[in-house]
């Protein structure tokens, strides 16, 4: 996919008034909600508003762009939150791997990698262990039988070098095509390797000034220093259970320390400035509803 920025047009979607806040069984009211909507796009704003009032939403944005024009930009947050304000910049997990792979395609267009090639031939030392075959498609494709992180220790993901030494000694759980897992974390290592190696420049700073700048797109593959961390309150009706279960207790269970969120921990969990900081383009993405939304929408 060679990557090519849209010229949207001046259209400006309706402008919405305040509503009647919609009353659910408990009389519960509706938070208000801003932004805008074009008239036909109104259900979907009626579900956004059900989300409030039915779902235990405690702040969210919408933003949906249609054939080049933005036809839906909402947000609002209940009582309990600190206010939500248009454009906030939330991390936005696995769709950090759709700004990662406009990166690698990007590279393609530019003919400084092919996608059909073998990874070690960017990154020989990728080759070892039976990986010679595995290519960079396979990645984009979650075929490539390395799904996790199954070598190192825990805290290894947040450190760059370390990852991609544990990389290089891993073993593919089955062979590169056999089938499609999908590769939550091992997915930013390998392709962000690749880019780092061609290009010679980190994934974020290369979607920074490739992607994000030239094209006017509020996202980054991390946090950046100018953006503040925010803590996302947990939804009432989920509290920390969640959290605790994967950070806490799973961690014991030998199974799981070789899963996806064996990472998890008091201090480094999706909330944490730590988390925040780290670079890992497969999940750590930062970006605004409206900056994903244009993203998507090239």
């Amino acid at each position: 996919m060679c990557v090519q920025y849209n010229t949207y047009s001046q259209y400006k979607p309706q402008m919405m008034n305040n509503f009647t806040p919609v009353n659910n069984n408990d009389d519960s009211k509706t938070p208000e909600i801003k932004g805008t909507v074009l008239k036909r796009f109104k259900p979907l704003k009626n579900a956004f508003v059900h989300n409030f009032t039915q779902h235990h939403e405690t702040g969210a944005e919408i933003c949906v762009y249609h054939n080049g024009q933005l036809v839906v930009n909402l947000y609002s947050n209940n009582a309990l939150t600190s206010p939500w304000q248009a454009n906030h910049r939330v991390s936005v997990m696995s769709c950090s791997k759709a700004m990662l792979a406009i990166c690698i395609h990007k590279l393609a267009a530019n003919r400084q990698i092919e996608l059909d090639a073998p990874i070690c031939r960017y990154w020989p030392w990728f080759a070892k262990h039976n990986k010679a075959h595995i290519t960079i498609a396979a990645v984009l494709n979650h075929s490539a039988g390395l799904p996790c992180h199954s070598t190192g220790k825990p805290h290894d993901i947040f450190d760059w070098q370390a990852s991609i030494s544990n990389l290089e000694s891993a073993k593919p759980i089955f062979p590169a095509g056999q089938k499609l897992v999908y590769h939550a974390l091992t997915y930013a290592h390998i392709l962000g390797e690749v880019l780092r190696r061609v290009d010679g420049r980190m994934p974020s700073t290369y979607f920074e000034q490739e992607i994000a700048q030239p094209f006017d797109i509020d996202c980054a593959l991390t946090r950046q220093a100018n953006h503040p961390h925010r803590d996302i309150k947990p939804s009432p009706a989920f509290s920390r259970f969640g959290l605790t279960l994967m950070s806490r207790w799973l961690p014991y269970i030998p199974f799981w320390k070789n899963q996806y969120f064996r990472t998890c921990s008091e201090h480094y969990h999706p909330n944490s400035l730590a988390w925040h900081n780290s670079e890992i383009p497969a999940v750590t993405g930062h970006a605004s509803a409206l900056g994903l939304a244009k993203m998507y929408a090239f």
